[in-house]
């Protein structure tokens, strides 16, 4: 019995260790890093990840683009919605949606995990949270419909 047991250990286990790979690029995990996004750098050239993005809107000095196998989690908070912006061809930043206020707490508190709580900027409210970072600016703007918008930006000029 005891080599059942341990047998159907070993086994879960190997399971277990197969299926956690550890996380890849749209894992759901907190991927907003103070050195960029997921596995973006800020200041990645556009040429190194273009054939994973799709161009979404340009202008002159910016793209937006949205990668072409997104997973719309970060954390446990669900998104309707992800752009990633390059500013004369560097990465600079995202955005990105989410429609309830449970998401926006969930990302909340991401937030504050990687950037500190402390840095909240005087006036943050229900409606509009701000962080400031010496590497990294990031906001929640929420309407009266609770969608919600979040940018993560390099606060460095690129």
């Amino acid at each position: 019995m005891k080599v059942i047991i341990i047998t159907g250990l070993i086994l879960f286990s190997q399971i277990i260790f197969a299926a956690s790979d550890g996380p890849t690029n749209n894992s759901g995990e907190n991927d907003l890093k103070l050195t960029g996004f997921r596995e973006l750098s800020w200041g990645d050239p556009v040429s190194q990840h273009e054939s994973k993005l799709t161009l979404f809107q340009k202008g002159e000095g910016f793209a937006l683009y949205q990668r072409k196998d997104e997973t719309l989690l970060i954390g446990t908070a669900k998104l309707t919605n992800l752009i990633y912006s390059f500013n004369n061809g560097k990465f600079t930043g995202v955005i990105f949606y989410t429609k309830d206020l449970s998401n926006k707490t969930a990302i909340t508190a991401l937030l504050d995990q990687t950037l500190s709580k402390k840095r909240r900027k005087p006036g943050s409210n229900d409606r509009y949270i701000s962080w400031i970072h010496k590497q990294v600016n990031a906001g929640i703007k929420c309407g009266n419909t609770n969608i919600c918008q979040i940018f993560y930006t390099t606060s460095k000029k690129r």
